[in-house]
């Protein structure tokens, strides 16, 4: 794999323009969140551009009384088990490096 771009997007307009201009001009994009399982399987054989998702980690919607969340895809696990905490609830897996993956 060569060298990527790193883009960091904060929106979802963002990640949409980032995969259209990827797209158009026939870059591959490699999406990557905590990078906690970097190494994992094969590795991909091209990534031009490495979209990071750390930005995007915020909690889209909550309602405790349906037990429903909705977060978006760069918030840590140790993050939503917080928030989640706080109405006695909690996400049914684990990850060893809870405060990236």
């Amino acid at each position: 794999m060569t060298a990527a771009d790193r883009a960091l997007p904060a929106t979802a307009t963002e990640v949409s323009d980032l995969v259209a201009r990827c797209n158009a001009t026939d870059r591959k994009l490699l999406i990557v969140g905590g990078d906690t399982l970097h190494g994992m399987g094969f590795p991909p054989e091209r990534a031009d551009v490495r979209l990071v998702t750390a930005a995007l980690s915020a909690v889209a919607e909550y309602e405790p009384a349906d037990l429903t969340i909705a977060v978006q895809g760069g918030l840590p696990l140790q993050t939503l088990n917080n928030v989640l905490a706080r109405q006695r609830q909690f996400v049914p897996f684990d990850s060893t490096l809870e405060q990236k993956s």
